[in-house]
C-alpha cells in the first residue's frame, strides 16, 4: 500500500517514525535501539553543533551496513553545518581520530527533526567526505510532501537497504517529473486538438 499524508501526519516522534518504517517500510523492529547522547560518545562539544538538542545513534539493526543518527534540533532550525561537524565525527578517514564506531560518508543518513523544518532525512554524497554535498528530502506539511511519499520514503524499503542512496537520486526524481509530465502535457493536448 502506498505511503499517504495521512502516514506522515502520524509522525510525531522518532519513535513514531520507527513504526512508520516498521509497519510499511517492513523494516525489521518497530523501536529503534538507541546509543543516547552519541555527541558525547563522540566527543563533540556542545559549542560545536549549537542547534542540536539531542543527537543519538541508532544501534544496528540486524544487517544493515549504514550508520544512522537521529538528530533533534527542537525549536531551531536544521543547520548544514551542524552536521557536517557531527559527520565530521562519524565518518571514516583515512586518518582515524578515535577507535569508535564509524562509516564511510556515503553510508550515513542523518534523521533530523525541528520544530521550525519538520522531518529532513539528509545524506552526504562525493567521492571523499571532505568534498561531499549534501541531499536532503523531508516534509514539514504531510499534504505538501508528494515526492517523498511517492519516491524518497519507498527508497527505504528494508529489502532496498543496498540501493538506499537511491532515496536521493536528484536525477531520477527529475526524469521521473518529467515523464509524468509529459504524459500530462500529451493527454491535455489530445484534449484540446481532439
Amino acid at each position: 500500500m502506498p505511503l499517504t499524508p495521512e502516514h506522515l501526519q502520524s509522525v510525531d516522534s522518532f519513535d513514531s517514525l520507527a513504526r512508520l518504517f516498521h509497519d510499511e517500510l517492513k523494516w525489521p523492529v518497530e523501536k529503534w535501539a538507541r546509543l543516547p547522547k552519541a555527541d558525547k560518545f563522540y566527543e563533540l562539544k556542545k559549542e560545536e553543533i549549537p542547534g542540536v538538542v539531542s543527537l543519538n545513534a541508532i544501534q544496528r539493526i540486524e544487517d544493515q551496513e549504514w550508520g544512522l543518527f537521529e538528530v533533534d534540533f527542537g525549536p531551531n532550525q536544521i543547520r548544514r553545518t551542524d552536521l557536517r561537524r557531527i559527520l565530521n565525527a562519524v565518518a571514516t578517514k583515512a586518518r582515524a581520530t578515535h577507535d569508535k564506531p564509524t562509516w564511510p560518508h556515503d553510508q550515513i543518513i542523518f534523521i533530523c527533526r525541528s520544530d521550525v523544518d519538520g522531518w529532513r532525512f539528509v545524506y552526504f554524497t562525493g567521492e571523499e567526505w571532505s568534498k561531499s554535498r549534501i541531499r536532503k528530502f523531508g516534509w514539514k506539511d504531510a499534504h505538501r510532501a508528494r515526492t517523498p511519499l511517492s519516491r524518497n520514503l519507498p527508497a527505504l524499503h528494508w529489502d532496498n537497504r543496498n540501493l538506499w542512496a537511491e532515496a536521493w537520486n536528484v536525477d531520477a526524481i527529475t526524469l521521473q517529473f518529467f515523464d509524468e509530465y509529459r504524459e500530462v502535457f500529451q493527454e491535455v493536448e489530445k484534449s484540446v486538438v481532439g
